[in-house]
């Protein structure tokens, strides 16, 4: 490979990180909006809610399609949370109505544990997640939908039943606290 075929490469990467979008740039008044429930705020870059609030969601006001979404999240060990995706009814987020990526190591049931997809496969590979900052990366291109955490493929399946709508951040609420930061989402052609 010749210096001309690696600047090309490296202008293609810088091109294509630049149609990331941060739902957050502008705040909880911009792009997102909070569902009824749990008090979130923005610090330092840092979306979170209030400790020991009623569970809730941030939502996205822009529906997606094919995406990517990658994030960062910290939670604490009794944190119920998870981002969820092609959510068609932002004041009705369910696992039933949107694609679930769930973030809860010590789920009672651990098929639904950090990596499964809730209610519809899960996790093929355990990562731990409890106490740290951690990374997730979600692809879904048309009936395929993928999951990474912490560099880890933890779902690679097929699945069409949702095919657009609303990004959502959740809050299981009262018990243990989740953090979100450098939250960037890139549509899919």
């Amino acid at each position: 490979m010749n210096y001309t075929t690696l600047a090309l490469v490296f202008l293609a990467a810088c091109a294509a990180a630049d149609d990331f979008h941060d739902p957050l740039a502008n705040g909880l008044d911009g792009d997102v909006a909070v569902t009824a429930g749990s008090l979130w705020t923005i610090e330092d870059g840092v979306l979170m809610p209030e400790r020991g609030e009623e569970g809730g969601y941030v939502v996205t006001r822009k529906q997606y399609g094919d995406v990517e979404i990658t994030l960062e999240f910290n939670p604490e060990s009794e944190t119920n949370s998870g981002v969820f995706a092609r959510c068609q009814l932002p004041q009705e987020i369910a696992a039933e109505s949107c694609y679930e990526f769930n973030i809860w190591d010590a789920h009672p049931n651990q098929e639904s544990r950090t990596g499964a997809v809730v209610t519809i496969s899960p996790p093929v590979a355990i990562v731990n997640t409890e106490d740290n900052w951690n990374t997730m990366r979600v692809v879904l291109k048309g009936d395929h939908l993928q999951v990474w955490v912490n560099d880890t493929l933890t779902n690679d399946i097929r699945h069409a039943t949702h095919t657009e709508g609303h990004i959502a951040f959740q809050y299981g609420g009262m018990d243990g606290l989740v953090q979100f930061r450098n939250i960037r989402i890139q549509e899919l052609d």
